[in-house]
């Protein structure tokens, strides 16, 4: 399975600054490099129906932090501690800052009429090495964290922009690639409202996902830095080898217009089990339906428009030494695939992602919040 995007700190409450007279531990993360200090955010990639991350996430996605001195890089930033985040509120998702253009789209025709027989649900499309699409990837990632119920005054919030040709080199049982070459064509990020290239137009990025293990990278034939593969790890979405997402999201048999179904609480347990867990989830607490709302005329032939939302309750993963007492995750995602189930043309996924944690360390009482909105579209080329 694969995830969007994940956090994940270690050592909370390492670094330490007086407030209000009283020596008081804070999180320090220095967000353009992904070194951290006290706390660690990483932000992985993974595949489009959850965690990204569907946990989906998954979706839902990695740069791991580097702790290792290197005084080239800039000096981390401590978020001050502020009041305790609020729970995740059943909300849709906000539209995702200045999208990509997304394809002309039109109402059904009568060129493509609905099968009044219903459609084959299918997500995953098997490829071959050698198969050609372009990516575009935009989105935003905000967190927050609290300690002793002081909020920091400013957290993450990272916008990101991307676009590549991308060709499959290789791929796993199910089709789904495990080293992608990516030509850059835009790569753009904002932090604190200044925006940067992490690797240039032109540039050529090899991702690799196997074993289990999320993508290394390399730029233009050399290891990627830790910092710039934080960012590629936020917008590359593959396979981390686990459940795939039909066996998690999709549906026996033919699905008509308006027809919903359960997602597979008890293999997404299992699959989320893969990873480190201080609150291992448990089917009786994930909960998520997956909806069939339309078909449309879009890329050129007819689309299916699915519609999805998960929750997990009582959920957490292992972070360095914060003892976790509660953690939960709630998903929402709209994707639209070809309804011809052997077409692999084209996709789009619009995703929006809400983790929070709460726990004890060292520091005190610590609550951590992440919201991941993200739109991608991926184009065959010939």
């Amino acid at each position: 399975m694969v995830i969007h995007n994940e956090l994940s700190f270690t050592r909370p409450g390492a670094g330490r600054q007086k407030s209000g007279g009283h020596d008081q531990r804070a999180i320090v993360v220095d967000r353009p490099t992904g070194r951290c200090h006290g706390a660690r955010m990483r932000r992985a990639g993974r595949s489009t129906l959850v965690a990204g991350a569907l946990l989906l996430a998954a979706a839902l996605v990695v740069g791991g932090c580097d702790n290792s001195d290197d005084s080239s890089k800039p000096r981390p930033r401590k978020l001050v501690p502020k009041p305790p985040a609020k729970p995740i509120a059943d909300k849709s998702p906000a539209p995702v800052r200045k999208p990509p253009p997304a394809p002309a789209k039109s109402a059904p025709s009568a060129k493509t009429p609905i099968d009044p027989k219903g459609y084959t649900v299918r997500f995953v499309r098997p490829v071959k090495p050698g198969f050609r699409y372009r990516l575009t990837s935009v989105g935003k990632t905000v967190m927050k964290a609290t300690i002793s119920g002081r909020p920091s005054p400013d957290g993450v919030d990272s916008p990101w922009n991307y676009e590549a040709d991308v060709t499959v080199r290789e791929v796993n049982a199910h089709g789904e690639p495990t080293v992608e070459q990516h030509k850059v064509i835009k790569f753009e990020v904002t932090e604190k409202a200044e925006k940067s290239s992490p690797v240039e137009p032109g540039k050529v990025i090899v991702a690799k996902s196997r074993n289990g293990k999320l993508p290394g990278f390399t730029v233009g034939g050399a290891p990627a830095s830790k910092a710039v593969a934080g960012y590629l790890s936020t917008v590359i979405v593959m396979s981390d080898g686990g459940a795939t997402e039909d066996q998690l999201f999709g549906a026996k048999g033919k699905k008509k217009i308006g027809d919903s179904w359960r997602v597979n609480a008890r293999a997404l347990a299992r699959d989320l089990r893969r990873r480190p867990m201080s609150l291992p989830p448990r089917a009786k607490n994930i909960t998520g339906t997956v909806k069939l709302v339309r078909a449309e005329d879009t890329f050129g032939e007819q689309s299916l428009v699915f519609k999805a939302e998960l929750k997990v309750k009582n959920m957490a993963e292992k972070i360095g030494t914060l003892k976790a007492s509660a953690g939960a995750l709630h998903l929402w995602l709209e994707r639209t695939v070809p309804a011809n189930p052997e077409s692999r043309q084209t996709s789009s996924t619009k995703q929006r992602t809400r983790m929070f944690l709460e726990g004890t360390s060292a520091a005190g009482r610590v609550t951590l919040d992440m919201d991941v909105e993200r739109t991608d579209y991926r184009s065959a080329l010939r």
